[in-house]
């Protein structure tokens, strides 16, 4: 013979249409909290990240180099001019013109894919002002240093050169990247992605304090 089992919820569903109320079952016993309710609920968690927003300190608008800015396209331009930190570019005329800038609330990302002497290149200038904090970790200092003194990391991951910095309030990461790293000399040392780094000039932001401008 066939052996046929009701659905679950069917007893309950009958004794609702009857106006009864179904039997609760017996909670089970409070379990200990695991580690995302603790923190939810805000508790200490080894390894837990803390997220802060950092204050960004915008620099004058007579500071804005206006001939590199220029050298943008229109819709880059517009999103410079909207973003919520300060945006840097380099000078290089092959690297501005093709410029690729997306702004949103917490970083600006700058895209740059080089022609002519800068064939071969992806670079890529991002910031921030959100940072994760992992209070467990040891703060460590950076080794390096970059515009006028600045402490740095100059990392190469993957074949791809990245230096990371603090810079008016917020932090920096330019990635360099070579098309053939085994057979590029920029992608040799990190020489290449240094002059990079410092040749990048302010493109603007909308927090610029007003200034006359250059």
């Amino acid at each position: 013979m066939q052996r046929r089992t009701l659905h679950p919820l069917l007893p309950a569903l009958a004794l609702f249409a009857l106006g009864c109320e179904a039997p609760r079952e017996p909670e089970p016993p409070e379990q200990p909290a695991t580690a995302e309710v603790r923190e939810a609920r805000g508790a200490a968690v080894p390894g837990a990240r803390a997220v802060e927003e950092l204050h960004v300190v915008w620099p004058a608008e007579a500071s804005v180099d206006r001939r590199v800015k220029a050298a943008l396209a229109a819709e880059a331009r517009a999103a410079v001019d909207a973003a919520t930190v300060p945006v840097l570019v380099p000078t290089r005329q092959s690297l501005v013109a093709r410029a690729k800038v997306i702004s949103k609330p917490a970083f600006t990302a700058v895209a740059l894919q080089g022609e002519g002497e800068d064939a071969g290149l992806t670079i890529s200038i991002s910031a921030t002002k959100i940072v994760h904090r992992h209070p467990d970790i040891d703060a460590v200092s950076p080794r390096d240093h970059v515009r006028g003194g600045k402490p740095a990391w100059v990392l190469m991951n993957e074949q791809v050169w990245s230096v990371t910095w603090e810079e008016h309030g917020v932090s920096y990461v330019v990635d360099l990247e070579c098309a053939r790293p085994s057979e590029d000399a920029r992608c040799a040392s990190p020489n290449a992605v240094l002059a990079l780094v410092e040749d990048l000039r302010l493109a603007g932001g909308a927090g610029l304090t007003k200034g006359a401008a250059r």
